[in-house]
């Protein structure tokens, strides 16, 4: 076959409610709170109004922050966090391991749902010979946790390469990202597929590194580029990659 597709991570292969992002939240500053108060004296139950808006506070900055490409991996954001928390003055030896995970390991508890459809057609594409990549900016987690995450949802074994924009430096679209994907999987860019829902990050991206893009849009809009093939859901996928 020779062929590869490469597919985004949120809003693609898997999606968020409100209330599960909300309840992740809740038990990263729940943890963070209890490892804070045993390490430094911190009253946690009386500071959940000041924890909790240092905590959309550095989400407004790193969305700022993403939009020029630029990754701020999670220990960065971890230590952004506490600087605001604290107001610069965070407290020495602070058991920084322990806090990273209290922040990384809610997306396990708290997960998000697999799109419907996923591993059954890239259970397909897999026996037909395909490449699989995945291609993701990750947001609070890291690489490390949702590759666990994947595990959990069944699908992670299907995929020959991942690439995680902590571990790689940048974000979508930037070129090198899909580049290196390809490096990986062995396949030119002209025999290649990428599925994402982000017109920016992954039309637009694609696009610059030569693949084909496909855009995963559940919600009915148009294209902006009529030459763009809209993907609604994964059985509509399967039928579009039978050839």
């Amino acid at each position: 076959m020779n062929r590869a597709l490469t597919v985004d991570l949120w809003d693609t292969l898997i999606y968020d409610v409100p209330e599960v992002d909300d309840a992740r939240r809740d038990l990263r500053l729940l943890e963070i709170g209890k490892i804070l108060q045993a390490a430094a004296g911190f009253d946690y139950q009386k500071s959940r109004e000041r924890m909790r808006a240092a905590y959309e506070t550095t989400w407004q900055w790193l969305e700022q922050t993403w939009q020029t490409g630029q990754e701020i991996v999670p220990s960065e954001q971890l230590r952004l966090y506490l600087n605001l928390l604290f107001e610069d003055k965070t407290p020495n030896n602070l058991p920084e391991p322990e806090l990273l995970t209290a922040y990384l390991e809610p997306i396990l508890v708290h997960s998000p749902f697999p799109m419907p459809g996923t591993r059954d057609v890239l259970l397909e594409l897999k026996q037909r010979g395909w490449k699989l990549g995945l291609i993701s900016n990750t947001g609070r987690t890291s690489g490390v946790y949702l590759r666990r995450l994947l595990q959990k949802h069944g699908v992670f074994e299907l995929f020959d390469t991942f690439s995680f924009s902590d571990e790689f430096g940048r974000r979508k679209p930037d070129l090198a990202i899909f580049e290196k994907t390809l490096e990986a999987l062995g396949i030119t860019p002209e025999r290649s597929f990428h599925l994402g829902d982000s017109w920016q990050a992954d039309v637009t991206g694609a696009q610059k590194a030569g693949l084909t893009p496909l855009w995963f849009c559940r919600i009915g809009a148009y294209a902006s580029d009529p030459n763009v093939r809209q993907v609604k859901n994964w059985p509509q996928l399967q039928v579009l990659l039978q050839d």
